[in-house]
């Protein structure tokens, strides 16, 4: 008998022997994949690995407010994230195929796309400031426009019709043209 099919028949045993007024509750399922991703170069698991933990680490500031420092930090992640998938782009696990597109989407949506409404609202808060303050000459925000249009060239070809991104190149045309 194998270790899974041994374990399996230990949890079955122990869950019929329980009665039914037992009120504890039944032992927790490990979270995670059913099975381990099977590589063609065995080396590639610590990329992977790495990957899954730096994508988790990321995941973790969802729903967090996006400033400066937490965006070039993410870009930092990225670029971590893009050798990774560089990386394993030849391993034909479905598991890995997974991995390589939560990298892409991330890296080339979620995080530039952030990045980009961030600096656009950037601008937006400028020229209110500037607007409220009875400025007529329009504010300075090159560094901005150059951090919008960075933004937007980091995101990927296939997301251009996203219309999170065509509003946001929109906004770049708008403010910084």
């Amino acid at each position: 008998m194998n270790p899974v099919s041994l374990a399996a028949v230990i949890a079955l045993v122990a869950l019929a022997s329980t009665s039914a007024c037992n009120e504890s509750p039944p032992p927790a399922v490990p979270a995670g994949p059913a099975r381990e991703p099977e590589f063609a170069e065995h080396t590639k698991r610590a990329d992977y690995d790495r990957g899954r933990k730096i994508l988790a680490e990321m995941r973790a500031h969802t729903g967090s407010e996006m400033t400066l420092s937490l965006a070039s930090e993410l870009g930092f992640k990225c670029a971590d994230l893009r050798g990774v998938q560089k990386s394993l782009a030849h391993e034909r696990d479905p598991l890995v195929s997974r991995v390589i597109a939560d990298i892409e989407k991330m890296c080339g949506l979620d995080v530039p796309l952030a990045t980009a409404q961030l600096e656009a609202e950037s601008i937006e808060a400028k020229r209110k400031r500037s607007a409220s303050a009875g400025g007529a000459e329009r504010p300075d925000v090159k560094r901005e426009c150059k951090g919008l249009e960075m933004a937007i060239g980091a995101i990927g070809a296939q997301y251009t019709s996203n219309p999170d991104v065509v509003a946001v190149g929109g906004k770049y045309a708008e403010y910084c043209s």
